[in-house]
């Protein structure tokens, strides 16, 4: 949508939050045609920080980076029970010049933690989550996986623990569309014989099933390692 005449959009300037409205599963439930996919309903946040500050300095030469479009892919995060989805964008240094092509074409993401030291702290404490190379782990989930390892917990058993509440929270939703479809039974749709979508796997990746993502041990271990090479 077209942001307002501070560059904001709607979602900052009309609801005040970094995180886009999400319909509760009760109305989902309540439309004619009711899919699992529709349930699945996953969480996006949408980071912006340019808008809301003065001036972000490039890392480089201490120019301000300008808005230089989306990145068409969103990040996917883990966290304790569910993904949510980051949408960003990335920001043009119109006076530093790339290495290989020797043009102003130098961008940084906005999640780059290069970007993010540099905003003002309560805006950068508003980043929901700790990135991997192509992925990322919320911060709550990344404060119970620091916790887990300094108790003595293993990598294999944190992504055991957090297989099984994202399977919890799958089997709650399979759980309530199959008490909808029952409550169903006294509708024209029992006696004309309609039938209902089945509700995928956890894992099924097909093109109605909900791809849901666990990380290995090996991905937590490797997130906690590099947070403690960062801060040493």
């Amino acid at each position: 949508k077209s942001r307002d005449a501070s560059g904001l959009p709607p979602l900052y300037s009309d609801d005040e939050t970094f995180w886009f409205p999400q319909k509760s599963m009760f109305f989902f439930l309540q439309r004619q045609s009711c899919s699992p996919p529709q349930l699945y309903n996953p969480r996006f946040f949408l980071w912006d920080p340019e808008c809301l500050c003065n001036h972000i300095p490039c890392p480089n030469c201490n120019q301000s980076l300008q808005r230089h479009g989306e990145i068409s892919h969103p990040r996917r995060c883990v966290s304790l029970d569910s993904t949510f989805w980051i949408i960003s964008y990335r920001y043009r240094c119109g006076n530093c010049f790339h290495p290989r092509t020797n043009k102003r074409t130098v961008t940084f993401r906005s999640w780059d933690p290069r970007i993010l030291a540099v905003l003002p702290p309560a805006l950068a404490a508003e980043f929901p989550a700790h990135l991997t190379h192509r992925s990322g782990i919320s911060n709550v989930l990344f404060s119970w996986m620091r916790s887990c390892f300094q108790s003595g917990m293993g990598s294999k058993q944190i992504s055991d623990a957090v297989r099984t509440q994202h399977l919890l929270n799958h089997d709650v939703l399979h759980l309530q569309y199959l008490q909808h479809l029952a409550l169903r039974k006294s509708s024209l749709d029992y006696w004309t014989g309609r039938k209902y979508e089945a509700f995928l796997p956890f894992e099924d990746a097909g093109p109605r099933g909900r791809h849901g993502y666990i990380p290995s041990p090996r991905w937590f271990r490797d997130a906690y390692d590099g947070y403690i090479e960062e801060h040493q």
